[in-house]
């Protein structure tokens, strides 16, 4: 972009240089491009979810528990046991603060497991939850 004036006009560059905001935004672009996958969180169990209406839930400050077909069950990213999920929550409850939790189970996992796990999640203080599922068509 050239600017206005020579050597010796004494008027003042009137235009806005952008070259310098769009490397801003481009920089800003590429760092959320790098940062947005690295935030989600995933199970390490694989769960078909029973279809429902359903709305988004924010996996970066929900705990998500997820117990797959085999009644393995997954507290965020640690994978472990039945008898491990009091230990497994309490220490989710600690890191995230929020107690808004996240039932992600398997539609052959029976109604009464599921029960006891949000029975467990009350009596450890939870304060919210809800049952995940996937969208109807």
């Amino acid at each position: 972009m050239a600017m206005k004036g020579g050597k010796g006009s004494d008027e003042p560059i009137t235009e806005i240089n952008v070259t310098p905001l769009v490397d801003i935004c481009l920089v800003l672009v590429i760092i959320f491009m790098v940062t947005v996958p690295i935030m989600m969180v995933t199970s390490p169990l694989k769960v078909d979810l029973p279809k429902a209406k359903t709305i988004e839930a924010r996996e970066d400050v929900n705990i998500i528990i997820a117990i797959d077909a085999r009644n393995r069950i997954a507290v965020d990213e640690k994978e472990g046991t039945v008898d491990d999920l009091p230990q497994l929550l309490q220490a989710a409850f600690e890191k995230k603060g929020d107690r808004m939790v996240i039932i992600r189970a398997d539609k052959n996992v029976l109604h009464g497991k599921v029960l006891e796990i949000m029975d467990l999640v009350k009596r450890m203080g939870g304060s919210r939850m809800s049952v995940a599922t996937v969208r109807k068509e």
